[in-house]
C-alpha cells in the first residue's frame, strides 16, 4: 500500500482550536502516514469501525473513536490533555479520552481469564468493565462469603504486539514530522523525546508483575497514612492483577472546603513521605493525575495505577537535597556538589549555578519548579541527557505539582516538603549531640558537617544574598521563566 493510500478517515486536525490553527496541515500530513504505515489488519479494523458509526466524516465520535483504537495515540492524548501549556481548549477536548465509557465485553476477556487462573474462576466477575484503558481492561468482581468487591486489571488480547508495531512506525513518523513542521515554518519541536516517554510509558503497563511488585511496597509505605492503595489479592497472574475495590469519586470532581486539606495529605504523601523515607530504593508515584486519584468515600484518598513508578535511590535524593539547601543557604559549594552527584560530573556550569542564586536573592523559593529548571538548565549547558530515573522523577514531580494546583490554587507542596525535613532534623538534634552517635546514618540525610555549616551560614545569608542581588538572570533563560 502506498504511503497515502488510505481509506477517507475523520480529520485529526479538526481537534485543534484556532490558536494552533498554524498546526493542522502538520496533523493533516502525519495522520494518513502513520495509518498507512500499520500492519494491514489493523487498517482493516480501524476502517471497519468508523463504518459502523453514525453521522458524518466530522462526527466527533470519529476523532475519538480513532484515537481510542490506537494505543499510542490514546496514551498522547492523555499525556497532552494533562500539559498545562497547551490551550484549555485543546485539553478539554483531549481529556474526553480519560474517562471514556468502556465498550469490552466482559465475555471477551474469558478467554485470558480461564487461561491465566483455570476454567473455574473463584469469584463472581461483574456483568460490565468498569475502565476500558489504551492497554488494560478492569473488571469488577466479587469473592468470599462477605462477597467482598476487587478488581481485575487485565491486559488486552495481543495489545503487546499491537504497542510494538505503532512504536515502529513512530520511530519514522518522528523525523517525517520534524521535516514536515520544518517545511511549514512551524517550531522545532521535541517529537522523538515525547515518543520515547509515551513508549516508556506504555511498555511499562504492559508488564502487570512489575505492578504488582510496586503495589505491595507502596502498601508497606502508606501504612497507616490517609493515602490508601488498592491491596493485592491472591489471583494475581501474568497478564492479570487481582487487587481489592477502592470506592469513592475522582479527586478533580469532589468540590468541598477540605481541598486544601487533601491537597496536603497528598503532598506529604506522594512527595514528602517517600522522599524523607528510609526504603533503598524510594518509591514515587510516576503518574499521579485526576484519573488515579480516588475521594475515597470514608474520607481517605486512594491513589491506584501503579504501571508507571519512579524507583530513586538514597544517593539521588541526599543529591537533590543538597540542590535545595545549597538554594537556601545560597551556598554555591553545597549546590555544585549536588549537582555534580546528580549529573555524576564535576564540570557543572558556573553560570548555571549563578543565575540560580541569583533568583534566589531576588525572592524565589528554592523548592521544586527552581530546582527542576536548574537541572534543565545544567542538562542544556552540559549536553548530557538525564539518567532514566530521574527523568521520571522530574516528569512525577512536574506532574504533582500542577495537580495540587488545579486542587487548591496556589498551593507549595515545597512547604510541605521542607517541613518535614525540619521536623526530621529537630528530632534528631538531642541524638546528634551525644558523639557516639553523631556519625550516625540521619534520615534527614543530613551529615554532622552539613548541619554545622547550615548553623554557621544562617548569619552569612544577608551578605551572600547581597553578591547575588548584582547578577541577574540572563534574558530568555530557563531559570527566568515559570515553571511549566
Amino acid at each position: 500500500m502506498d504511503a497515502y493510500d488510505t481509506p477517507p478517515l475523520p480529520d485529526l486536525a479538526r481537534l485543534l482550536p484556532d490558536e494552533y490553527a498554524a498546526y493542522r496541515p502538520l496533523v493533516r500530513a502525519a495522520a494518513p502516514f502513520f495509518l498507512s504505515c500499520l500492519p494491514p489488519a489493523c487498517q482493516q479494523e480501524i476502517l471497519f469501525a468508523q463504518l459502523l458509526l453514525p453521522g458524518g466524516p466530522a462526527a466527533p465520535a470519529r476523532n475519538v473513536a480513532l484515537l481510542r483504537q490506537c494505543p499510542t495515540l490514546h496514551k498522547l492524548g492523555q499525556m497532552l490533555a494533562r500539559d498545562r501549556r497547551l490551550d484549555p481548549a485543546l485539553r478539554r477536548q483531549l481529556r474526553r479520552l480519560e474517562s471514556l465509557p468502556p465498550t469490552t465485553a466482559v465475555d471477551d476477556m474469558a478467554p485470558v481469564l480461564h487461561a491465566a487462573l483455570g476454567a473455574r474462576l473463584p469469584f463472581r466477575l461483574g456483568p460490565r468493565a468498569l475502565a476500558d484503558g489504551s492497554v488494560a481492561v478492569v473488571l469488577p468482581f466479587r469473592y468470599g462469603r462477605e462477597h467482598a468487591e476487587g478488581v481485575l486489571k487485565i491486559s488486552r488480547p495481543g495489545i503487546a504486539a499491537r504497542i510494538e508495531s505503532e512504536i515502529a512506525v513512530w520511530d519514522a513518523l518522528c523525523p517525517f514530522l520534524a521535516e514536515t513542521g520544518a517545511n511549514l515554518g512551524l517550531p522545532d519541536l521535541p517529537y522523538a523525546e515525547t515518543f520515547a516517554a509515551l513508549a516508556g510509558q506504555l511498555r511499562a503497563e504492559l508488564d502487570p508483575e512489575r505492578e504488582q511488585q510496586h503495589l505491595a511496597a507502596a502498601a508497606r509505605l502508606y501504612e497507616g497514612s490517609p493515602l490508601r492503595v488498592p491491596a493485592l489479592l491472591p489471583w494475581c497472574a501474568p497478564g492479570v492483577t487481582a487487587m481489592t475495590r477502592l470506592r469513592g469519586r475522582r479527586l478533580s470532581d469532589v468540590d468541598d472546603m477540605a481541598a486544601r486539606q487533601r491537597a496536603t495529605q497528598l503532598a506529604q504523601g506522594l512527595l514528602a513521605r517517600p522522599f524523607w523515607h528510609a526504603d533503598e530504593p524510594a518509591l514515587f508515584h510516576a503518574d499521579p493525575h485526576a484519573g488515579n486519584l480516588i475521594a475515597l468515600d470514608d474520607g481517605g484518598i486512594g491513589v491506584i495505577d501503579w504501571a508507571m513508578s519512579a524507583l530513586v535511590t538514597r544517593c539521588r535524593r541526599e543529591a537533590l537535597m543538597r540542590i535545595a539547601l545549597g538554594g537556601l543557604t545560597l551556598d554555591a559549594p553545597l549546590l555544585r556538589r549536588g549537582l555534580a552527584a546528580l549529573f555524576d560530573r564535576a564540570d557543572i556550569p558556573e553560570p548555571a549555578i549563578d543565575a540560580a542564586l541569583a533568583e534566589v536573592a531576588h525572592g524565589a523559593l528554592p523548592g521544586i519548579a527552581w530546582a527542576l529548571r536548574l537541572i534543565d538548565r545544567c542538562a542544556i549547558l552540559l549536553g548530557a541527557s538525564l539518567a532514566p530515573d530521574l527523568l521520571l522523577l522530574r516528569k512525577t514531580l512536574a506532574n504533582l505539582t500542577r495537580v495540587l494546583d488545579d486542587l487548591a490554587p496556589g498551593f507549595r507542596a515545597d512547604e510541605v516538603l521542607v517541613a518535614e525535613g525540619i521536623a526530621r532534623v529537630l528530632g534528631e538534634l538531642p541524638l546528634r549531640l551525644a558523639p557516639p552517635l553523631a556519625a550516625g546514618n540521619w534520615p534527614s540525610r543530613l551529615a554532622p558537617a552539613e548541619l554545622w555549616g547550615l548553623a554557621l551560614a544562617l548569619p552569612d545569608l544577608g551578605r551572600r544574598a547581597w553578591c547575588y542581588r548584582r547578577l541577574a538572570a540572563p534574558a530568555g533563560d530557563p531559570l527566568a521563566a515559570p515553571d511549566a
